[in-house]
């Protein structure tokens, strides 16, 4: 599967153009709305040794202090920016409808530096890249 494949039939897309605008916008709606949630969840959790809001509406329905829970809000967050990024450097998302994700995935991590020292951002997301990089190889030569 190409990531950057495009239809080869432009008459097929032309006959269906009206219920393509309606469904992308019903998906641009769906994914803001994804975005919004969790980038508000990481705002509000983020770091996991903060203590809960004094907002109720925060508390419940943002606030987590389960690990794995931010770990999949921030997986979530990565991936959406990955694909999306994909569709926009093959040519298929127009930047005005990228740079608004690129600035909310940005968020947490002005919120982070908040918490944080630079120096131990940097640290760690040295090791984040370092073990990024270093799992292939650790792959193949467990096999």
């Amino acid at each position: 599967v190409h990531f950057c494949k495009t239809p080869s039939s432009k008459e097929a897309l032309q006959g269906r153009a009206p219920s393509r605008k309606i469904g992308s916008k019903l998906v641009i709606v769906a994914l803001a709305g994804f975005l919004l949630h969790t980038l508000a969840v990481l705002v509000v959790s983020v770091p996991p040794t903060r203590l809960p809001p004094r907002s109720w509406v925060a508390r419940r329905l943002l606030f987590t202090d389960d690990i794995w829970r931010l770990a999949r809000h921030v997986a979530e967050l990565l991936a959406t920016v990955i694909l999306l990024g994909g569709r926009w450097a093959c040519g298929d998302l127009p930047i005005s409808c990228f740079a608004p994700i690129e600035l909310i995935a940005v968020l947490p991590l002005g919120h982070l530096l908040f918490w944080y020292s630079p120096s131990e951002c940097c640290r760690e997301a040295w090791l984040m890249i370092t073990c990024l990089v270093s799992a292939p190889v650790y792959l193949v030569l467990e096999q």
